[in-house]
């Protein structure tokens, strides 16, 4: 296979590496979940990272500069991208090498190397979804006030949950949710961490029905996604 050799702007891969960092997975019996599966497309000319721990997803992607060399992708260690992100932040440009499995990544004068994790990322695509029964435009802001200011959370299962809705008027609504057209109760610090990674100002907050995962995403980059998995009432 030949190799691809890609080059993104360092700010860009960084904050990309921020929106999905928090959602890998710690669980030692998933090693499969505890890598940040990172796909090159030169179709679409971004390089796309996502991750999983089963109770959420986020996926974020970062413009390519200058791409050379098929579609690949290749599952790393959660720790080397973070690394990576953190040197990324104060580079002009990185460049991404996918070569036989492995990936080199040079910045800043230098090159960090990984192989990929010789195991099955699960096939995340199945659970996206392009529309919803209601989505409401948000400011990130407010939702992350509305979170943390609730202050009739319940505990499912030793986790605090938090109801959220979207109201007959298409608003979002947290915590007090009677009348609404649709709720859904959620893990509180989940949805605090997915709304707090995507955005700077507007977000796009989708519910369907109770059971359906909720899904955050930036309103400037509708691509850039979190879904968090609702809680089932006791």
């Amino acid at each position: 296979m030949s190799a691809t050799t890609v080059t993104v702007s360092g700010p860009a891969l960084a904050e990309a590496v921020g929106r999905v960092r928090h959602a890998v997975s710690a669980d030692p019996e998933l090693p499969m979940l505890a890598g940040v599966l990172v796909e090159i497309d030169p179709q679409q000319r971004v390089v796309r990272l996502v991750a999983t721990d089963r109770y959420r997803l986020a996926l974020a992607t970062a413009p390519l500069v200058e791409t050379d060399g098929p579609a690949a992708e290749v599952l790393l260690p959660a720790e080397f991208v973070r690394e990576v992100g953190e040197r990324a932040a104060g580079a002009g440009s990185v460049r991404l090498t996918v070569d036989d499995g492995s990936v080199t990544v040079a910045l800043d004068g230098e090159a960090l190397t990984a192989g990929s994790l010789d195991l099955d990322f699960p096939p995340y695509r199945r659970v996206l979804r392009d529309e919803s029964a209601h989505t409401v435009r948000t400011a990130r802001d407010d939702v992350l006030a509305a979170l943390r200011g609730v202050s009739d959370l319940r505990v499912i299962e030793g986790a605090p949950v938090v109801s959220i809705a979207v109201d007959g008027r298409g608003a979002l609504r947290v915590g007090a949710t009677s009348g609404a057209a649709v709720t859904a109760l959620v893990n509180q610090e989940f949805l605090l961490q997915a709304v707090d990674a995507s955005g700077r100002r507007a977000l796009l907050l989708e519910l369907d029905d109770p059971l359906a995962p909720i899904v955050v995403r930036d309103a400037d980059a509708p691509g850039n996604m979190h879904m968090v998995m609702p809680v089932r009432d006791e």
